[in-house]
């Protein structure tokens, strides 16, 4: 169903090219899940139509991160610190033996870079 709206979109833009077919087209490939051919689809509108607000917001769009993605990446990226940080409160809370001077260390998840003075200033 795509594949044809593709070949009619492509069609039209030969016969007459409108702002429109441009964007239509763009549409059609990012609902194909390719975006770089919709970049280039603006592109040739942009040639044509130089300084048109739609296409350029168009183009502006594919290149946009959507926030939850946004959210999850800084999510997965902080979240061996945060692990690091509960598991050395933890050893600190119920071993009386670990004295806040020491340079306790966590080799297992972040390889020793968070020491117990990072976990003691946040």
């Amino acid at each position: 169903m795509y594949r044809d709206a593709e070949r009619q979109f492509k069609s039209a833009i030969a016969d007459q090219p409108m702002v429109d077919s441009y964007l239509y087209l763009a549409k059609v490939y990012i609902r194909m899940d390719q975006p770089l051919a919709a970049i280039d689809v603006y592109k040739q509108g942009l040639v044509k139509f130089p300084q048109e607000v739609s296409l350029l917001l168009g183009q502006a769009r594919v290149h946009e991160v959507p926030p939850p993605l946004l959210l999850l990446l800084l999510l997965l990226l902080l979240l061996p610190l945060y692990y690091c940080m509960v598991k050395m409160l933890f050893f600190i809370l119920f071993d009386a033996n670990i004295a806040i001077g020491e340079g306790l260390r966590c080799q297992l998840c972040c390889a020793g870079s968070v020491t117990l003075m990072h976990v003691i200033q946040v």
